[in-house]
């Protein structure tokens, strides 16, 4: 751990305030958390350890699933989640992630009045379900305001760097789970327009909002991520082509910058593992990585042969079907263009 949590609490006035009756609303269980680029596989390797004999009871609310032909898997949010999907903008601190002092003692000065405001800590026990593992891209915006409450907080954290030998999965499970993703049907697809054009009219007030629609519905199925993302990105530069283009590539180079990748190297102040997820799953690490989250997580490994079934029901589609970043360069061009050609 790289600085103590609890130290840094002392810091602050215990006021008595709802931030701080972590004892109150306190939650008898040991949490986890599975910390990960999205498009990594972190739904999955949740719902993996859920399989567990030690995690199995405690997890019947997950209901982790397999959602898309890209191999996309989905849990359901646990208690964690339902209070994040709700308040993350009050209790986190969205500065760029430091590791410091500094950076946690805003997050605590913003999680003590969020929870005075919103009571957060009493919703977290209320939202409890049988689910004791959540998942998270961003666990250091987590982590200030969650451990005291329960029996134990762990967190796992998958580490993806350009000098890894899985590089090349990586990229190319980012493509296909999240610029790839289809959407199950229209109503789900338009949902997703709406939640994206309303965050992008914030900072673009005069997006022409039915001409935007109008080039999605060109663009035609399959009802895609990177078009949703496409069409937004075009209203919102006056439909230049030029400039969409520029700010499309700049965002997926963003995804895989090493400010962005850097962030998960960087040690939580909590009990943390990090490995590498896809080398386990490429390598069958059985007893090397595998074993050693099992022992960070106090839990009873599966036999061998229930291990390596597991893992390549997985991970033989996205190990057999790997796809450059040419491709997804080549994709942003050509859908760009097209966009280009409706009037």
């Amino acid at each position: 751990m790289s600085i103590s949590m609890k130290s840094l609490l002392t810091e602050f006035k215990d006021d008595n305030s709802d931030f701080w009756r972590w004892t109150e609303h306190h939650v008898d269980q040991d949490q986890i958390v599975v910390n990960y680029t999205a498009g990594t596989g972190g739904e999955w390797f949740a719902g993996f350890l859920a399989t567990h004999e030690d995690l199995a009871d405690l997890n019947t609310d997950m209901r982790a699933k397999k959602v898309n032909k890209q191999n996309r898997w989905r849990i359901n949010s646990d208690l964690v989640a339902k209070v994040s999907n709700q308040y993350r903008n009050d209790y986190w601190n969205t500065d760029d992630y430091d590791g410091s002092e500094a950076y946690y003692k805003k997050a605590i000065a913003n999680a003590i009045e969020a929870s005075r405001e919103h009571t957060l800590r009493e919703k977290l026990q209320r939202y409890r379900t049988t689910q004791t593992i959540t998942r998270s891209h961003e666990a250091w915006c987590e982590v200030h305001m969650w451990p005291q409450q329960f029996k134990s907080f762990r967190v796992i954290t998958c580490l993806n760097t350009k000098d890894a030998d899985t590089w090349p999965q990586f990229v190319s499970n980012i493509i296909k789970k999240i610029w790839f993703h289809e959407y199950n049907t229209h109503e789900d697809y338009m949902d997703e327009f709406e939640n994206k054009f309303a965050k992008k009219v914030k900072q673009h007030s005069d997006m022409d909002k039915e001409r935007c629609l109008a080039l999605l519905e060109y663009m035609g199925k399959p009802w895609t991520w990177y078009k949703l993302v496409i069409a937004i990105t075009h209203a919102s530069m006056k439909f230049n082509i030029d400039a969409t283009m520029t700010t499309m590539m700049d965002k997926w180079q963003s995804e895989i910058a090493d400010e962005q990748i850097n962030k998960y190297t960087i040690p939580l102040p909590v009990p943390e593992l990090k490995i590498d997820l896809l080398a386990m799953l490429r390598d069958k690490d059985y007893e090397g990585t595998y074993q050693d989250v099992c022992d960070f997580l106090s839990i009873q490994p599966h036999e061998y042969e229930v291990f390596e079934t597991l893992v390549d029901l997985y991970f033989a589609e996205d190990k057999a079907n790997q796809l450059s970043e040419q491709t997804v360069i080549d994709l942003i061009g050509a859908t760009v263009d097209y966009a280009g050609t409706h009037t």
